[in-house]
């Protein structure tokens, strides 16, 4: 696999044949093939808010400390349980 980078080193293109875009913090927005591409939104914080690849949505909830709490993807929710900084269980 070959890798090309810019002067950010953020990840331009690799092989086979993908292609990547970041926004002007370096978060990567683009991941293109030329079979599927994902789209990837960042809130004001630079943390994931939402991610669609193909038919799949993904929606990232936070709360006010920064954790992630909740994940949507396609319409189904799972809660994050947390102590303090360990992910303990995901429950759907």
């Amino acid at each position: 696999m070959t890798s090309a980078y810019d002067l950010g080193n953020r990840l331009l293109t690799s092989t086979p044949a993908t292609t990547y875009q970041h926004d002007v913090n370096g978060n990567m927005t683009l991941a293109q093939s030329p079979t599927e591409s994902t789209m990837m939104s960042y809130d004001y914080e630079n943390r994931m808010i939402a991610e669609v690849q193909g038919s799949t949505a993904a929606t990232n909830i936070y709360d006010g400390y920064g954790f992630p709490r909740a994940q949507i993807v396609n319409g189904t929710i799972s809660t994050l349980v947390w102590d303090r900084s360990e992910l303990l269980q995901v429950r759907s």
